[in-house]
């Protein structure tokens, strides 16, 4: 079976035939739009703003849910040249240009833990993050397969971290770890979903989890229920199996460069601003450099040095 470069920001795992076979068109086109929604997110751009941060939720469901479901063991090595090395290549860069364009590459208040895991750009929290999730996942894999109650009990504490949220939203954390806590839902459905195999379980624990999402929505809680509920549903239909398009090599090709655009596009909506761009042409613009730049790396750069930064 072809192992393929990512299927959220993270390697793709080794997952049964059916579903990287039968699926994986979908898959790739959730990837691209979801990588736009981050690029618009961080463009600024007010509206649609709730709606373009799911993308990174459903980034972080599929990294997890495809960690929980692969059959390959993924060395701690593997793990930190894919997510680490890239962090501190890309923390380098944008040190770089953060002394060129303000004097400085960190802010004067910024504490130990910010310069350690959020460093010179905020998005980069991301990897770090998901390394140490991916980290302990591997550690707890035949646990969480094994034990059929854990994943009900994961699934459980996922819906009641969305009902829960305004609460533990309330609190003012450091950098990065405010990051941190709202993608912690995150994380549990995405194990939750990968772990399990109880049909009627899993369809409660889903509507449940959609419910408490429809929640937030209502009573109007920000940055939780919009995000999410743009997060899960696609996952609710790739998971099921009903959504079915034929493989398509070239959304394949421009899918695997989403990992990239999401290191770059900060630098590129840096220069789509410089230049002028403003409005929806922004977060657009930005994308499709982003898109370009990183298509024009992966084609005229050696592999075993792309590899370890996009």
């Amino acid at each position: 079976m072809r192992e393929n470069d990512g299927v959220g920001l993270v390697i793709f795992p080794r997952i049964p035939n059916k579903i990287l076979f039968g699926m994986k068109s979908e898959i790739e086109i959730f990837r691209i739009i979801s990588a736009f929604g981050i690029v618009w997110f961080h463009s600024g751009i007010e509206y649609g703003r709730d709606i373009a941060y799911g993308g990174l939720i459903f980034f972080i469901i599929i990294s997890v849910y495809f960690s929980i479901t692969s059959t390959r063991v993924h060395t701690f090595t593997e793990r930190a040249q894919r997510l680490i090395l890239p962090y501190i290549i890309w923390q380098v860069f944008y040190g770089v240009v953060k002394i060129a364009t303000k004097g400085a590459a960190f802010l004067h208040d910024s504490s130990m833990l910010s310069v350690f895991f959020v460093g010179a750009a905020l998005h980069l929290w991301f990897l770090p993050f998901i390394f140490f999730v991916l980290i302990a996942i591997d550690k707890l894999h035949f646990l969480l397969l094994k034990k059929a109650w854990l994943a009900t009990l994961i699934g459980i504490l996922a819906m009641l971290s969305i009902l829960f949220s305004p609460l533990w939203r309330g609190f003012d954390y450091p950098l990065p770890l405010g990051q941190y806590m709202h993608a912690m839902p995150a994380v549990f459905i995405g194990i939750f979903l990968g772990a399990c195999t109880e049909f009627k379980i899993k369809l409660a624990l889903m509507i449940g989890i959609i419910l408490s999402m429809l929640l937030m929505v209502f009573t109007k809680q920000p940055g939780i229920g919009v995000p999410y509920l743009t997060g899960f549903i696609p996952c609710c239909f790739l998971f099921t199996g009903y959504l079915k398009t034929n493989q398509k090599p070239l959304l394949q090709y421009v899918a695997a460069a989403t990992f990239g655009v999401y290191l770059l596009h900060p630098f590129a909506l840096k220069i789509m601003k410089y230049v002028g761009v403003v409005g929806f042409f922004l977060p657009t613009g930005a994308f499709f450099l982003s898109f370009l730049a990183i298509l024009i790396f992966r084609t005229h750069m050696p592999k075993n040095i792309v590899k370890y930064f996009i």
